[in-house]
């Protein structure tokens, strides 16, 4: 079993893998592709969709939810790759709707959910969830949150790996 949750990149390498079909990949997955061994394509398929842990009421997923959905319900596809809700409350990404506002300013209800997917200079904490993702790879910061004392814990990138148009 894995101790980490699906992400969009992962899930993106294994739906490649099992359909066979190298064209669903990003220039960048390849040299990924040709690197991995049997051993990590079992541990990508091993990933859960997310991680709960019920009796602290807490949810660690990569992307998000919708809030009008049953959590637990929720597609692989949408819980990995949404980062905003567009005007007819459906879950997209920032570049598809750039005026539209986070799904975590939408989430009121338990779980809490502790997320990543969408860099951001800043943590974003709303009541019941907090977005981790500060930019590593952009040269911002590789964020945790320690959950049994509330608290982060961040770590400047040594480099930046990759430029985004968002961040500074």
């Amino acid at each position: 079993e894995s101790d980490a949750d699906l992400g969009n990149h992962e899930l993106r390498l294994l739906t490649a893998w099992r359909s066979d079909n190298p064209k669903l990949l990003k220039g960048y997955d390849r040299e990924t592709v040709y690197q991995l061994t049997e051993n990590d394509w079992h541990y990508l398929e091993l990933m859960p969709n997310y991680l709960y842990e019920p009796e602290i009421g807490t949810v660690i997923v990569h992307g998000g939810f919708l809030p009008h959905i049953p959590w637990q319900t929720q597609d692989v596809d949408l819980i990995t790759s949404i980062q905003v809700i567009d005007k007819k409350g459906r879950a997209t990404k920032r570049s598809n709707a750039p005026n539209a506002s986070p799904w975590a300013d939408h989430w009121h209800g338990e779980p809490f959910v502790i997320y990543g997917h969408t860099p951001r200079p800043n943590v974003l904490e709303r009541p019941g969830s907090i977005g981790i993702d500060t930019g590593c790879v952009y040269g911002g910061h590789l964020t945790a949150y320690i959950i049994e004392e509330k608290t982060l814990v961040q770590v400047r990138a040594h480099n930046t790996y990759a430029h985004s148009k968002r961040l500074p």
